[in-house]
């Protein structure tokens, strides 16, 4: 599921105009550079995941649990303006990090999802923590995600169903509205003679 709400978020985040391209994490390399600005979406590897009793009474697909996973976004931002300061880096890094925010409140209000934000920082990435300058800022914000454990084939399909057909199934209910001793003695049966009807 990760690697569908990264295209959502960048579909989102386009939309917006914010020029940030969202990559499946983690990177391939350990190097880090401001000048490719990016936001990389991956497992949260330190916080795992943890499991639930499922949120919806499902019959098919059967649910058996619900999965909250963790996630881990970095964003990598740089200033544009010649000679910015630490402050303008950050200043960009938080204004992504809002658009990124509501972006996920949306996504997950549209899959039915719960997103829960747990926490976010800025960090000082290991290979340029000795540099001179500050060439920009990096944001680790970590979230969750549920989704629904349930029952499927290996090809995704779930049971069959059978389609009831219109007609096969009939029902007449009679109602009366006397107040009186009814027609057979019996006042768990209906009167013959009810006064109003109803049926499928």
């Amino acid at each position: 599921m990760i690697h569908e709400i990264g295209r959502e978020l960048l579909a989102a985040l386009k939309a917006k105009g914010c020029p940030f391209n969202v990559l499946d994490g983690p990177e391939p390399t350990a190097t880090t550079t401001y000048s490719r600005e990016r936001i990389v979406l991956e497992h949260d590897e330190d916080r795992g995941d943890t499991f639930g009793p499922p949120m919806l009474q499902l019959t098919n697909p059967k649910s058996y649990a619900t999965r909250v996973a963790g996630y881990k976004l970095t964003i990598y931002a740089q200033s544009a303006a010649a000679g910015s300061l630490e402050f303008e880096h950050r200043r960009r890094a938080e204004h992504v990090l809002d658009l990124v925010f509501v972006a996920l409140q949306q996504i997950a209000s549209t899959r039915k999802n719960s997103f829960s934000p747990v926490s976010g920082t800025f960090v000082q990435p290991a290979d340029l923590a000795k540099s001179e300058t500050i060439g920009g800022a990096v944001y680790e914000f970590r979230f969750t995600f549920d989704r629904g454990i349930v029952e499927r084939d290996w090809d995704g399909s779930i049971a069959g169903e059978f389609t009831i057909i219109a007609g096969s199934i009939v029902n007449t209910t009679k109602a009366s509205l006397a107040s009186g001793p009814d027609d057979d003695n019996n006042p768990l049966t209906v009167p013959a003679t009810a006064e109003t009807a109803c049926g499928i």
